[in-house]
């Protein structure tokens, strides 16, 4: 058995050798993983509800975030394939899902369920170092990108008083922003990979501003606005993703 072992990673290793040489005309990598909310994205609902409809929550002038997870899809296109560092040319299609929940016990025999979600769709183009020397399978890399992000959303509250649920959505809007990116892929096999990463997210860069809410629509309200007689500042939507994937190789 020891020796079938050895065998077989000896066989491996040559089998790589190949690998080494040469990097792929084209990479493609399905990821998922967690989504961590950044002030002034993240954010709690209050221990009471009349904190959380007033003005007394420290946390009033954020999106009210808690968790979230991501998943999807990059590609990557070598711009030198001899030279290094190894320079790619990268675009993405990204989604990210947060949100929060509570439920308000008003009285003994009522409560208020309060849900909110914001989904966000990022098209990502941009530019990553692979750092790897010539001798590895191991290959960390790092990059940067531009990214173009649609924002929906709801908002829905049960009253079980009056055993009913009322949504307010979120009017669909797009902002600019960038992403840079640092993360490993390691070569299982000639056209198979493995990688993780992480990536910090700034989605609102360009493009933030408020307007008024229309009944059960509201608007994304990033840019400094007043409400009720307070000036709140801007918001900055940011977020760190902690992802896993395969990473599939092309033209080697």
């Amino acid at each position: 058995m020891t020796k079938k072992i050895a065998f077989f990673l000896v066989f491996s290793t040559f089998s790589l050798t190949g690998v080494l040489y040469s990097q792929p005309a084209a990479t493609v990598q399905l990821f998922g993983g967690v989504s961590f909310p950044l002030p002034d994205l993240k954010g709690d609902f209050g221990t009471t509800r009349q904190q959380f409809t007033g003005n007394g929550n420290p946390d009033s002038n954020t999106y009210f975030m808690k968790s979230g997870f991501n998943y999807g899809l990059a590609f990557k296109l070598p711009i030198n394939r001899k030279k290094l560092p190894y320079l790619n040319a990268t675009g993405s299609l990204t989604i990210n899902s947060f949100g929060n929940d509570i439920t308000y016990n008003i009285a003994d025999t009522n409560y208020i369920t309060s849900d909110l979600n914001q989904t966000l769709i990022s098209f990502g183009t941009g530019l990553e170092y692979n750092l790897a020397g010539k001798k590895t399978i191991v290959n960390p890399y790092a990059g940067i990108e531009m990214i173009m992000t649609l924002f929906s959303g709801e908002y829905s509250e049960f009253d079980k008083y009056l055993a009913t649920t009322t949504t307010f959505k979120l009017i669909h809007t797009v902002r600019i922003g960038f992403r840079v990116n640092a993360g490993i892929d390691w070569v299982l096999h000639n056209n198979v990979g493995a990688n993780i990463g992480a990536r910090y997210t700034y989605a609102n860069l360009i493009g933030k501003s408020s307007g008024k809410d229309e009944q059960l629509k509201y608007y994304l309200n990033d840019g400094e606005r007043v409400d009720q007689g307070t000036t709140y500042p801007a918001r900055n939507i940011t977020y760190l993703q902690i992802f896993g994937g395969v990473s599939f190789y092309f033209g080697r």
